[in-house]
């Protein structure tokens, strides 16, 4: 149950990074821009995400790690116990 969470809550914030980065991708085209209002908006979105990004990527390797420490745990438990009952 615990790994379940784990994962619901790793797979929400991968999809708010690819999220963020799919509308910055789409969404600051600079065809439309004056070169002033081209670097205004990069300017605030940069303001905006540099804390946010790096803190939910931090947030999704520490759940990454947390994961495969608790499903290799799970795994050697298994591997023992099928081992037992092969003997």
């Amino acid at each position: 149950m615990t790994t379940n969470i784990i994962r619901f809550c790793l797979l929400l914030i991968l999809a708010l990074i690819v999220g963020t980065m799919f509308g910055i991708w789409i969404g600051y085209d600079p065809a439309n821009l004056s070169a002033t209002a081209y670097v205004e908006q990069q300017q605030n979105a940069i303001r905006a995400l540099n804390t946010l990004l790096p803190v939910l990527g931090a947030v999704c390797i520490l759940l990454t790690i947390v994961l495969a420490f608790l499903r290799r745990a799970m795994r050697v438990v298994a591997l023992c116990s099928s081992r037992r009952s092969s003997a």
